[in-house]
């Protein structure tokens, strides 16, 4: 190119790629050999738009799902005629693998886990023994229980397959997988709490933590042998006593709905206040009524819930004052009504007493309050249990609340109640100089303000590096902090009252034996000397500052909490 020439930039047309098409919009393709075959006489189109020819007779003795499915008359053959099509939910691939073990064919390998469990669900729902057979097999095989131990457990509980749970779970214990694996399993989630206890529990009966602690704490139950699926000895809370009468105003003649209670007492209501309180419970009230002769043909309702929790429930709904419930169970029962129902009144009520409930039962209270999406309960029963109860009681309490609660919600609370110790034993610069209760040192001399005891009882202590004559008494605070992660700890415990005790009877250096006369004058020129009630006064400013910091940082611990579905 001459030097005269100037180069020509030639500006292209931006690539427009033409928008990726909807599989619904996808042009249908034939799976592979054997379900492209011209013989079959129906076809399974996949969610991902793949035909499988298949053969009904192969269906029919696979599958008590397509037997019934398939022994609809159908219309009289013709060449001209294409064959019956039926659209299901399943991708291709999972398709695939459930129609290859039906048929006379090499069975395919599962080592996939993600995978396992689509075909499973599939099984499930199509009753197709066969596949259940060859996923079962298929979940305990090495190579699958060796790479991925705890979603083979969470498949297992979540089918009720007992045999592979208990298999997936030795695995996992031996390997020390249960704690702090919600970020790379969040399949975790969705097995109920109390199987992932029962997990939790060998855990602990085959490591060295918490062990001590287990031994105190008769309810944790570390037997191996205890099913993870379903207790063994699932706990039942005894019948309540009926209600004797029904007052006012569920007595009334005019009533147009009966509600029935499960244990035989009738509740005479208004369907308008009803309306107003849940529309969508009267919907299915109605949809399952009965007439009743007896009561003049008013529809009758039976409900699943007794007299006395519904009575409570029906009278939070009506204008006519509302009582407070004080008793724990019969608040619970309520409120799981409430959700069930949809009943937001009767949640706000209940919302609006839980703080002065909290203490009566602080794990049971934080499960009903993150069940229903509340944060600012849940993380004020949670902060209660570890100050009542420890951060021990968190791993080894059962309540049989956990079989119906979603884990998610319990592995958050384990996560927050470890969060929770760290951040309360974590080394704390204490400024104790600044606290109104912080003695001046008057005993330095005048040319040397740091005096011994400036140095003894320093204006800034780090709770993890403590002068040497309190090591001890402040790894006992650290050891009850771990515990116990609550500046309650540093307030009137045995533990705070041993590191006063310690300091007051400490003899400050400027008034130590054997020092001669001149050696302490020289001390408290201008000045006095130090007391025992100086020692007191530092050792309260210390603690009071421990107090703090502890309360700061246990502020900053973030306790997630997402409502689990609708339901009890």
């Amino acid at each position: 190119m001459s030097a005269t020439t100037k180069a020509v930039k030639f500006m292209l047309p931006p690539v427009i790629l033409p928008p990726e098409t909807p599989p619904s919009q996808l042009e249908p393709c034939k799976a592979a050999e054997p379900f492209d075959r011209d013989d079959a006489d129906f076809v399974l189109r996949s969610s991902d738009h793949i035909d499988f020819h298949v053969h009904r007779v192969i269906l029919i003795m696979a599958s008590s799902v397509f037997e019934t499915m398939l022994a609809l008359p159908q219309p009289a053959e013709d060449a001209k005629i294409e064959k019956p099509l039926v659209d299901v939910t399943e991708d291709s691939e999972t398709l695939d693998v459930l129609l290859r073990v039906c048929y006379p064919t090499s069975a395919p390998e599962l080592q996939d886990v993600l995978l396992l469990r689509k075909v499973l669900e599939a099984a499930t729902k199509y009753d197709i023994p066969a596949v259940l057979t060859m996923v079962k097999k298929a979940m305990v095989q090495p190579e699958l229980l060796d790479s991925d131990p705890l979603r083979i457990f969470v498949i297992a509980c979540r089918f009720g397959m007992e045999p592979e749970a208990q298999a997936a779970a030795n695995k996992i214990a031996l390997r020390n997988f249960v704690m702090g694996t919600v970020q790379f399993c969040p399949e975790l989630d969705d097995i109920p709490a109390g199987a992932y206890y029962r997990l939790l529990q060998l855990q602990l009966s085959k490591s060295n933590r918490l062990k001590p602690a287990l031994l105190k704490h008769p309810a944790a139950d570390v037997s191996a042998s205890e099913p993870f699926c379903e207790p063994a000895n699932r706990q039942v809370a005894p019948p309540r006593a009926p209600l004797g009468s029904v007052g006012h105003p569920f007595d009334m003649s005019d009533a147009d709905l009966i509600l029935r209670s499960s244990d035989g007492i009738d509740f005479r209501v208004s369907r308008a206040v009803i309306t107003l309180a849940s529309p969508a419970f009267l919907g299915r009230t109605l949809a399952s009524c009965d007439e009743d002769a007896e009561n003049k043909g008013v529809p009758v309702h039976v409900m699943a819930e007794d007299s006395v929790v519904v009575d409570a429930l029906l009278r939070s709904c009506y204008p006519t004052g509302y009582q407070a419930i004080t008793d724990l169970d019969l608040l619970l029962d309520v409120l799981t009504a409430a959700r069930k129902y949809e009943i937001q009144r009767t949640k706000q009520l209940i919302q609006s007493i839980f703080p002065t409930m909290v203490e009566k039962d602080p794990l049971r209270m934080y499960f009903a309050a993150a069940r229903c999406g509340w944060a600012r309960e849940a993380r004020l029963c949670a902060v209660a249990l570890l100050r009542m109860h420890g951060v021990t009681s968190v791993y080894t309490r059962y309540i049989p609340e956990m079989e119906q609660t979603p884990n998610g919600i319990y592995l958050r609370l384990l996560t927050f109640a470890d969060a929770c110790s760290k951040a309360a034993s974590k080394n704390h610069e204490l400024c104790v100089w600044l606290h109104p209760k912080c003695p001046k040192r008057l005993c330095a001399p005048i040319l040397a303000p740091d005096s011994v005891c400036q140095t003894r009882y320093p204006s800034v202590v780090f709770s993890g590096l403590t002068p040497s004559w309190l090591t001890t008494t402040f790894a006992s605070l650290n050891t009850a902090l771990k515990e116990k992660p609550s500046r309650a700890i540093l307030v009137n415990t045995t533990v705070a009252r041993a590191v006063v005790s310690v300091v007051a009877n400490d003899c400050p250096p400027c008034t130590s034996q054997g020092k001669s006369a001149g050696e302490q004058d020289s001390f408290v020129m201008g000045g006095r000397k130090c007391s025992a009630g100086d020692n007191v006064l530092w050792a309260y400013a210390l603690l009071d500052c421990y107090a703090q910091r502890v309360e700061e940082a246990l502020a900053k611990v973030h306790l997630q909490v997402v409502s689990s579905a609708k339901g009890p």
